[in-house]
């Protein structure tokens, strides 16, 4: 279950930081930026799938179409970043394994509660296909607790 979600920079969006529990509500007036909070999430399911994993954020297709940096950027201001935190609760433990480490040692992480963070770095490369600016691989982390 998704537990808690928070970004900088998206959209209209400044800074979010929702708490969710089993059932949460968007609740605004027009234009209040509801709909960017859901398109948040189907841009991070959609840059889960993408197939270049040189990309930070997949920006368009197949679930979302927001354009390049500069349009999904908050005030479309290409000097900012969009940070993000995601947290989880798993109804089963995850264990993550130490890779540099024999395959029956002890994980690196295991847990019921999930959260990654990651602020994608500027570069040449894109944030996303057609992009032109911004992006760049994440430097994020991922815990399991």
């Amino acid at each position: 279950m998704l537990t808690h979600l928070a970004f900088t920079n998206f959209k209209s969006w400044p800074k979010l930081d929702l708490q969710c529990g089993r059932i949460t509500g968007l609740f605004g007036t027009n234009s209040s930026g509801k709909t960017s909070v859901l398109q948040f999430l189907l841009l991070l399911k959609q840059t889960k799938e993408a197939t270049d994993r040189a990309l930070s954020l997949e920006l368009n297709h197949p679930y979302v179409e927001l354009g390049t940096i500069k349009d999904a950027i908050h005030r479309h201001d290409e000097a900012l970043g969009i940070d993000y935190k995601i947290s989880f609760e798993l109804t089963k433990p995850v264990a993550l394994p130490n890779p540099s480490t024999a395959a029956d040692a002890e994980p690196l992480v295991e847990g019921t509660d999930l959260t990654l963070e990651a602020s994608p770095k500027n570069s040449s490369r894109g944030a996303g296909r057609g992009s032109g600016a911004g992006g760049g691989s994440p430097d994020g982390c991922g815990r399991a607790g």
